[in-house]
């Protein structure tokens, strides 16, 4: 009886034991529940129910005008006050990139209430609004903080702060696709402020990502004398140099309460080449009708030019067309192809010609500055590519079937001043000391996964330099237009 009474003992230890060892790993193979920041201000700044804020954003939307910008929008400039007073102006922003395709969104805020130093990131999986979550861009975020000294994880600020959160209905509306990165910016250092705009530059170098500068403008003074201030602070936003700004805003000669955001939206714009305009200014008289003591809003693009030289589908396809027509005849010993009937290909162009072989590169050839026509220089990069670089032997006739074209029409280049303004996968290098000069494509650092720094060595070992040799060489930069038989 004993034995018997043993061996049930050891079988329930071994059972409860089983059922444990069970448990934890179904603990371990649970997945983890995402964490959702809860809006702050949802039915104080804007309403909080889904069905009243989608009516109301969708109508500011629909009323707000378009304007027409020669070039592609990298950054809005946009206020954060309750939608009553400056919704309309909010609306206006959002509706330049309605329907755009950006990958993230970076939304810059300032702190009203809760001390921030440097910069907090939002480490949550979500941001929620009545309209609905919004994935946030975990992994840019947790680079961020482990690569830069100014980045903190400090949540405090985003349970109280409405600066980022009342631009994130609209977002949401006119965007549909994309992750958002939450930054609340506390510093006021323009030292701090260039750090963290090169930072981001460097992280999101691409025209993927759109970023948003979250400013009122002057704050209770009356009407006339509001616009007035106003006035002047969106010629310093716009007109300015950062140096300028910054002391104006020092002096309160430019009055905004997202000075810092607006600084770092300045630099971003600034190492991208990209022009601040002006899209509407209204303030809070215009709204309620109350003119005593007025609050200023403005929204602002950034907007990087047209690229020179800019070609339309019609161009590209007639320069593929003639780059094949010329490799085949050329590599064939035949005649050349005639050059297009096309007057937007006679202007002066710099071009590269690339062929590829099952995907390897099989020859390119080059100018960097325009020496004639973009037609014939086309024609002719594709015969020096098909038979003069130095690193293949002349392509032969049964390797064409095999062969795609690519072709680059370059920009001008122009000074490099900063180096760490490059922009990896628009910005290619040219890199020039004593005797050694070296050329690299914007496509290149893009294709191999640099980063800056690694950008910034591979042009310099491409010259037959040592790696550090960029800082202090001469450094030109230019951008291409890229399109291909693929």
């Amino acid at each position: 009886m004993k034995r018997i009474v043993v061996v049930v003992m050891i079988f329930l230890a071994i059972a409860i034991a089983a059922q444990q060892a069970a448990c934890k790993k179904s603990a371990r193979e649970a997945p983890k529940a995402a964490t959702i920041q809860a809006p702050a201000v949802a039915g104080q700044f804007y309403p909080g129910s889904r069905e009243e804020l989608s009516r109301i954003v969708d109508a500011d939307l629909a009323r707000a005008p378009l304007k027409r910008f020669d070039g592609d929008i990298i950054g809005l400039i946009v206020p954060h006050a309750g939608y009553q007073y400056s919704g309309k102006i909010a609306a206006a922003a959002f509706k330049q990139v309605e329907g755009k395709s950006y990958k993230r969104v970076v939304v810059m805020g300032l702190s009203h209430h809760v001390p921030v130093y440097g910069a907090a990131l939002s480490t949550r999986d979500a941001y929620r609004t009545p309209l609905g979550d919004i994935p946030i861009d975990t992994e840019a975020v947790k680079s961020i903080l482990k690569n830069y000294s100014w980045a903190n994880d400090d949540q405090r600020v985003y349970e109280v702060e409405h600066s980022l959160e009342v631009e994130l209905p609209f977002i949401q509306t006119a965007l549909k696709d994309f992750k958002l990165v939450p930054i609340i910016i506390g510093a006021n250092d323009p030292m701090l402020l260039d750090k963290i705009a090169v930072a981001l530059d460097s992280m999101f170098p691409g025209d993927d990502t759109l970023f948003v500068a979250s400013t009122d403008l002057s704050h209770y003074h009356p009407y006339n004398e509001a616009t007035e201030l106003d006035r002047r602070t969106i010629g310093f936003i716009t007109d300015s140099k950062l140096d300028d700004y910054a002391d104006a805003v020092a002096a309160e000669k430019a009055q905004l309460c997202g000075s810092s955001p607006v600084y770092v939206m300045k630099k971003i714009a600034q190492l991208r080449g990209a022009k601040l305009s002006l899209i509407q200014y209204a303030n809070s008289g215009d709204t309620t009708g109350d003119r005593s003591r007025v609050v200023g809003y403005g929204a602002i693009a950034a907007v990087v030019p047209e690229k020179a030289g800019s070609l339309g589908d019609t161009q590209k396809k007639e320069l593929i067309k003639l780059a094949r027509a010329t490799v085949d005849a050329h590599v064939a010993g035949k005649k050349l192809p005639p050059l297009p009937d096309d007057p937007a290909l006679k202007s002066p162009g710099a071009a590269f010609v690339t062929l590829k072989k099952h995907g390897e590169l099989r020859g390119c050839i080059g100018q960097i500055i325009a020496q004639g026509p973009l037609d014939r220089t086309v024609q002719d990069m594709a015969v020096a590519a098909s038979s003069q670089d130095p690193r293949f032997p002349p392509v032969r006739p049964e390797e064409l079937k095999d062969i795609d074209i690519e072709i680059s029409a370059l920009t001008p280049p122009e000074p490099l001043v900063d180096p760490l303004a490059v922009r990896v996968g628009t910005d290619g290098l040219i890199i020039e000391k004593g005797m050694y000069r070296g050329v690299l494509l914007p496509q290149v650092p893009a294709e191999q996964g640099w980063n800056k720094t690694q950008y910034l060595e591979g042009i310099a070992r491409k010259a037959g330099l040592p790696p550090d040799a960029w800082k202090d060489a001469k450094l030109m930069r230019f951008q291409a237009i890229v399109f291909g038989e693929k």
